[in-house]
């Protein structure tokens, strides 16, 4: 019981802490910056640069956020690895079973079995050069893998 009290207290605690006066819904901030206007101007010698221009009101710097400050995920974005990054994989598999039993006297008898399992991978992975994995000089890569495996047996079955 003592410990519930103590749990009801702090939440209590936290939330009266929480509660303001003010409010702050229709308030407008005048030094708020407005009519944002932001340009984006690629280069045309296909280096992928972008120059970017901004203009506000009250406002006298600017800062444009590409991940690269944050302390996780950095140089990675999502959506853009999504789109321009591709990965296929192309899987055939074949599998044959067969056997076969002669009764060569009435006591004994010989049985084959031949199985054929046929694999194949073909892999084409694409990593786009500008963030993700594949940053800075982007990288490809196919793969081509074939399995075949054949096994036969030979029994041979006397009955007495």
């Amino acid at each position: 019981m003592r410990r519930l009290s103590t749990y009801i207290l702090i939440a209590i605690v936290a939330l009266i802490a929480a509660c303001n006066k003010e409010s702050d819904g229709n308030k407008v901030d005048p030094n708020k910056p407005s009519n944002i206007q932001i340009n984006a101007t690629p280069s045309t010698d296909n280096s992928g640069d972008v120059t970017f221009a901004v203009t506000a009101t009250n406002a006298v710097s600017y800062e444009f956020d590409f991940g690269n400050g944050r302390p996780f995920s950095q140089g990675r974005h999502t959506i853009f690895e999504n789109i321009n990054d591709s990965q296929r994989s192309v899987r055939g598999v074949i599998n044959a079973r067969t056997y076969a039993t002669v009764n060569i006297t009435k006591d004994l008898k010989a049985t084959t079995n031949v199985s054929f399992d046929l694999q194949d991978i073909h892999e084409r992975l694409y990593d786009n050069p500008i963030v993700g994995d594949g940053a800075p000089a982007g990288r490809a890569y196919q793969y081509l893998y074939r399995t075949t495996n054949i096994t036969f047996n030979q029994l041979l079955e006397y009955n007495k």
